[in-house]
């Protein structure tokens, strides 16, 4: 997706530069606009320069390419390549420096957290979602993917960020899964039964997808004691 980026920019550049001739304004309103758009054009050009390369590490698939690369090439050949990846980091510092600034919209913080997990630094990536939060503590996003960070390095403290995401959207089927596995740890059965009986309604029983999760959630509820009501004295 970021090295997409500049690519986007470029085409939206483009594409205003050819809006200015077709609709033909006054000279002086050709002017301003191509005063305003060509320093952003070469912009454009010096960003996809600096991140739009070949082994910019925006996925865990391509950090393992760029892995891969260096164990087969000779350390003067590696050089640009490491490079490439050590500006794509200072770029990502320079962003996360920022993010204070972003109040109204989650979404930076969500698109920096995703990079550093990309880099595989997840305490980076977690300790952005948890300031994240803390500027928009009801936003599904924000709390779902730190809830996720923290229930594979400290579960229990992911529970209270599962309940508080159930809390604000009842039917938000991670959470509802996550709940019926902390009361299932607990041997709390009826309530980890009535979460994936939910789960398990939600489920559009015309997706392959959900049904591999219809036949998982009915094997798991099946090995759940009886419900005390229907257990024989």
């Amino acid at each position: 997706m970021t090295t997409l980026l500049p690519l986007v920019m470029l085409g939206g550049m483009a594409a205003l530069y050819i809006t200015a001739i077709i609709y033909r304004q006054t000279p002086q309103e050709q002017r301003l606009l191509l005063f305003i758009l060509t320093p952003l054009f070469g912009c454009c050009v010096l960003l996809y320069s600096v991140i739009g390369r070949p082994f910019l590490p925006a996925s865990p698939h391509a950090q393992h390419m760029l892995e891969e690369h260096t164990k087969t090439t000779a350390p003067t050949e590696r050089i640009e390549d490491t490079m490439t990846v050590e500006a794509f980091r200072e770029l990502l510092r320079q962003a996360t420096q920022g993010l204070p600034e972003q109040t109204e919209d989650p979404t930076a913080w969500i698109v920096v957290a995703s990079e550093w997990m990309a880099l595989e630094e997840t305490a980076q990536a977690r300790s952005i979602l948890a300031q994240g939060i803390e500027y928009f503590p009801d936003n599904i996003d924000l709390l779902s993917r730190y809830a996720l960070l923290q229930q594979n390095a400290q579960p229990h403290h992911a529970l209270p960020l599962w309940q508080r995401i159930h809390a604000i959207d009842p039917t938000h089927a991670q959470a509802l899964w996550f709940l019926a596995l902390h009361a299932q740890a607990k041997e709390q059965w009826t309530e980890a039964r009535a979460f994936l009986t939910q789960l398990l309604q939600q489920l559009d029983t015309n997706n392959d997808t959900h049904q591999e999760l219809r036949d998982t959630i009915q094997q798991r509820l099946a090995h759940y004691p009886p419900p005390p009501d229907t257990m024989t004295p």
